[in-house]
């Protein structure tokens, strides 16, 4: 049964909305759940949203057209908590529009995603939240992270290792670029005015390495020192069908293998320029970063290569 929320000592004024001609008070952290067939993981996920010690929040569930018990489990969520918003989406859209969306539905000044197989902590929200307010230049904070099995079994701990804290956006940029490597931190909370100003997840492989990266260009991350997040890797999520060559499929349902889909490492390339461009930075900021992103290219020119002659035998087969 889910407990009854009271607002956490660490609640703040929030701002209001119009809704249906009335005046409400947004939540101040908005957590955003895209699904697809997550039932077997599903109730344990939004048990431990649901149940977080920082309850001034609401949780936005996007069901990418699940065929499974998904949208039972979440309408029973929903009944019995009135901070949970379900939607459905009448056919799969993807997995990139299906995150795109929770964040669009979003009313919080911060935002967490979450996948429908991980686990939270109680207290995840809450020292996520403390640490963004008490650090201004702090866009992004997330906790250690555990990772776990089918079964809830911790397997291993892990750590981004992305504390990124340094003044200058291109040291923070090329840190990550250089250094990333599951992207944990995507889990994090945000501050989701920030977040709204990026490319937000494209739809291609390793898309939330760029967002990451993309990110350290308006502030610092802040890592807590506490594993508060439970990443679970099994055969169905994400991780393991990347590995797999299965996740194009899951990332564009219904796509045939597009010159996009082949040229991730060109993709990845040139959001990253697009992301420098865009983002608030001085002009010899740009220029410098820009010029990294261009020796990037170099080092990294068998890969871009390869990618090439891989789109021009499809084309050709296609032709």
């Amino acid at each position: 049964m889910l407990s009854t929320h009271s607002l956490s000592s660490g609640a703040t004024a929030r701002g209001s909305q119009q809704m249906n001609g009335q005046k409400i008070m947004a939540p101040r952290v908005t957590i955003g759940v895209p699904v697809y067939n997550g039932e077997k993981y599903l109730d344990e996920c939004l048990n431990s949203l649901a149940t977080q010690s920082y309850s001034d929040l609401e949780i936005v569930i996007c069901d990418n057209a699940s065929t499974d018990r998904t949208q039972q489990i979440c309408e029973d969520y929903a009944s019995r908590d009135s901070r949970i918003r379900y939607i459905r989406n009448p056919v799969n859209i993807g997995l990139g529009r299906n995150f795109r969306r929770v964040l669009e539905l979003a009313r919080g000044e911060y935002f967490k995603a979450a996948a429908a197989d991980d686990v939270c902590a109680r207290e995840f929200i809450e020292q996520c939240v403390a640490a963004l307010d008490r650090n201004p230049s702090a866009i992004l904070a997330y906790p250690l992270t555990c990772i776990i099995d089918d079964h809830g079994n911790r397997v291993k701990e892990s750590s981004d290792g992305i504390n990124v804290t340094a003044d200058s956006p291109r040291a923070r940029f090329i840190h990550i670029i250089q250094n990333i490597r599951l992207c944990n931190a995507l889990y994090g909370v945000v501050r989701t005015d920030i977040l709204r100003r990026t490319a937000w997840l494209p739809e291609y492989r390793s898309a939330d390495s760029v967002l990451l990266s993309e990110l350290s260009l308006y502030g610092k991350f802040h890592e807590l020192q506490e594993h508060l997040f439970f990443r679970r890797f099994h055969a169905g999520d994400t991780s393991q069908m990347s590995m797999s060559g299965k996740i194009d499929e899951y990332l564009k349902p219904r796509s045939n293998q597009s010159i996009g889909m082949i040229c991730v490492a060109w993709r990845r390339l040139l959001d990253s320029f697009r992301a420098v461009v865009r983002a608030p930075l001085l002009v010899g900021e740009r220029l410098k970063l820009l010029a990294w992103l261009g020796r990037f290219a170099f080092w990294t020119r068998q890969e871009l290569t390869t990618e090439i002659w891989l789109a021009i035998r499809v084309s050709w087969k296609r032709f």
